[in-house]
């Protein structure tokens, strides 16, 4: 089970996105449902309740919609009957036998999107044309179903049902094109990162590349680096030092091994006629790019 900071933020971004359902179905007059007013104030009342307490208190009311539905949530979100005729409702306080009328109307709400969702896709005025290429309508369903699905996650243990319904997630975060802020990150601490920092240590001590050379870019250190391990002649003395290092007891031993074996003349050679030849191909990119920028301005001028 994770930590109620996750919780929260998931509790809290599937109240965010049942709110724009039902603003949506009042804002634009459509009439979906007609207890539409009730369903929103109870989502008001349920969302102010939930301020004064914790999430953890929530937590066990969405783990029974789990454990009631979970052969069907385990098969993806698009297999969504159970949500869209099961009259999914989580009533606060029920478990402990108090009767509130705290009432989270999840299958409503979530119904209400659908619709919205076919009125977009199927008549081209009213939000589609008001609102050209804006059609985030569209999304609400899967920004619901993304949310539930990474609440339900916060609350299981098992590991089996754990990791399908990261499947499940990871796959509705591809279609919301969620990944590249991830992707992004893993960037900065991979090969994007160690150039940055290299290049911001270079800054601090007021070293200069040499002239006409330029750092390379990330594709370019992971490419040169997989040359090296991919030479003929640097693999057996790279598998000696991995081999060395899995002897080791501490970092220092394994950071000397690494330090030493590096140093070997067939490995600094390919690692020197490598770099060298990334650095050079990433300053003669530079110098086309800033050719070409030359050319636009002077046809730009000439014009």
């Amino acid at each position: 089970m994770e930590d109620s900071g996750k919780l929260n933020k998931e509790i809290k971004a599937l109240f965010a996105i049942m709110r724009k359902i039902m603003e949506t179905n009042e804002e634009y007059e459509l009439g979906l449902n007609d207890k539409s007013n009730v369903i929103h104030t109870c989502l008001n009342k349920y969302m102010k309740a939930y301020d004064l307490t914790e999430p953890m208190d929530h937590l066990p009311y969405f783990m029974r919609v789990y454990q009631k539905n979970k052969i069907a949530i385990l098969r993806g979100y698009e297999d969504d009957n159970w949500l869209r005729d099961g009259n999914i409702i989580i009533r606060y306080g029920e478990l402990e036998g108090v009767r509130a009328e705290l009432k989270l109307m999840l299958s409503a709400i979530y119904n209400i999107g659908l619709e919205i969702k076919k009125r977009v896709e199927s008549n081209r005025k009213g939000l589609y044309k008001e609102r050209p290429g804006e059609c985030e309508e569209l999304t609400y369903t899967q920004i619901f179903m993304l949310h539930l699905y990474r609440i339900f996650k916060e609350g299981l243990d098992n590991n089996k049902e754990k990791e399908t319904l990261t499947k499940c997630i990871n796959e509705i975060e591809m279609i919301l094109n969620l990944n590249d802020g991830e992707n992004n990150k893993a960037n900065e601490n991979g090969f994007g990162g160690l150039i940055n920092m290299a290049t911001n240590l270079m800054s601090t001590l007021n070293i200069k590349p040499p002239e006409g050379v330029s750092m390379p870019k990330e594709e370019e250190v992971g490419a040169a680096i997989g040359s090296i391990f991919n030479n003929p002649q640097t693999q057996n003395t790279i598998g000696t030092i991995f081999k060395d290092i899995s002897e080791c007891k501490d970092i220092n031993q394994i950071l000397q091994k690494l330090v030493t074996g590096f140093n070997n003349p067939t490995i600094a050679k390919a690692i020197g006629d490598t770099i060298g030849q990334t650095a050079l191909g990433a300053s003669k990119e530079e110098t086309f790019d800033k050719i070409k920028e030359e050319e636009n301005e002077v046809e730009y001028e000439t014009d």
